[in-house]
């Protein structure tokens, strides 16, 4: 198994311990430095999602970033624990899409939806399978970065926001078991499939820490 890490400044003594952790499961890790210049100067931070940090915005470009070779790659937010295999997750068929991901659970998204014009179901891309290839063959970065200065005004939840817009109708859903946002407690959209909700709770695949409480900090 291949680890691919976004580094945005990430502390030398981390990088030896996360690389000491993952060399003993026998598997290999990278990690790719990241020029934020361009993100500084064209990805807006509001003042309503203190919580969230440039870094986000590096998943704009994975598709350049990683190699050329890999056509597909699991996308993984820090702020999640992983329970069960991955493999059903990663060997889905994404030939058809752009991504393949899970509903935002949060109420307000729904807002965010309709006043980004969004007709499809809100994602939430915190765990993504991205088909690469896609992304390179139509150059999906270069219109991340159009649409972020297109909708600038309009973002909440920043990236996540732009990934919705940009890939309105051409994203796969699957359960919320593979993404168990924590909004799926409290503040959770009314118009869900609770049964899914039900389902997700009792026999979670990936529980994700998607709001400005992190069970580290409390």
């Amino acid at each position: 198994m291949e680890f691919y890490i976004l580094n945005g400044g990430i502390k030398a003594s981390n990088i030896k311990k996360i690389e000491s952790f993952v060399i003993k499961l026998g598997c290999v890790i990278d990690f790719i430095d990241i020029n934020i210049e361009k993100f500084l100067e064209n990805c807006p931070l509001p003042e309503s999602s203190k919580h969230i940090t440039l870094p986000t915005y590096f998943r704009f470009s994975v598709a350049r970033l990683l190699p050329q070779k890999i056509d597909k790659v699991l996308y993984l937010d820090i702020d999640i624990i992983v329970k069960t295999s991955l493999s059903e997750l990663f060997f889905q068929d994404i030939n058809a899409y752009y991504a393949i991901a899970v509903e935002d659970t949060f109420e307000y998204t729904n807002e965010i939806a309709r006043n980004l014009e969004i007709n499809n179901k809100y994602v939430n891309a915190g765990i993504m399978l991205i088909n690469l290839k896609k992304w390179r063959n139509e150059n999906i970065e270069d219109l991340f970065f159009e649409n972020t200065l297109k909708i600038y005004h309009k973002i909440v939840f920043v990236d996540q926001d732009v990934i919705n817009y940009t890939l309105d109708g051409k994203i796969k859903y699957i359960p919320l078991s593979w993404n168990l946002q924590q909004t799926a407690y409290h503040m959770s959209k009314n118009n869900l499939n609770m049964s899914e909700v039900n389902d997700a709770k009792a026999n979670p695949h990936i529980v994700h820490y998607s709001g400005h409480i992190k069970p580290w900090d409390t």
